[in-house]
């Protein structure tokens, strides 16, 4: 279905998109529950405020795996994904050149197309972003920078145009 969206008509059927979209909803808030229990969020703020003092447990690597699940894992599986969609659609072009003289249909190129470019804009915008705070990670955890500093002030700046550039383009593009 990936590779020809339009000829899954058969499997996708609007009360199986309804569980689908249920189940996806019910996984994301289950994941997100231990940020009830744990804390050491606060520290990805653009503000970089200190965890506040709770009875939660401070977790502060948990950072750490919330920048890599929410950003590399999307990313990595788009680019993996449209890699293989690429790669079934060159080999698809040459198996259907060697047997016949049709092409693909034009409403499976376009969805194709449209799947392939909508993802791409996905990681672009995602992208930037993820390598800043994954940067940013590091280089907190490896020199102690003061807040005051001209490089971290400059260094947070960006981080804070990218959000908003990038809050931008996905308001506008959806």
């Amino acid at each position: 279905m990936i590779k020809f969206p339009l000829k899954g008509k058969q499997l996708v059927t609007p009360r199986r998109a309804i569980y689908v979209i249920i189940g996806v909803s019910l996984g994301v808030l289950v994941f997100s529950m231990h940020k009830i229990a744990v804390s050491g969020f606060e520290g990805d703020s653009v503000f970089g405020y200190a965890a506040c003092k709770t009875r939660r447990a401070i977790f502060v690597e948990i950072i750490y795996f919330y920048v890599a699940f929410n950003t590399w894992f999307p990313t990595l599986t788009i680019v993996t994904l449209n890699t293989l969609i690429l790669l079934e659609i060159r080999r698809n072009k040459k198996k259907r050149a060697q047997m016949t003289t049709q092409s693909m249909s034009k409403s499976d190129e376009k969805a194709t197309k449209l799947l392939l470019l909508v993802s791409s804009a996905y990681v672009v915008l995602v992208l930037p972003l993820g390598l800043i705070q994954s940067t940013e990670l590091i280089w907190n955890n490896t020199q102690k920078v003061l807040p005051s500093n001209p490089d971290y002030i400059y260094f947070m700046s960006t981080k804070i145009k990218l959000k908003w550039a990038r809050a931008f383009f996905f308001f506008f593009t959806s």
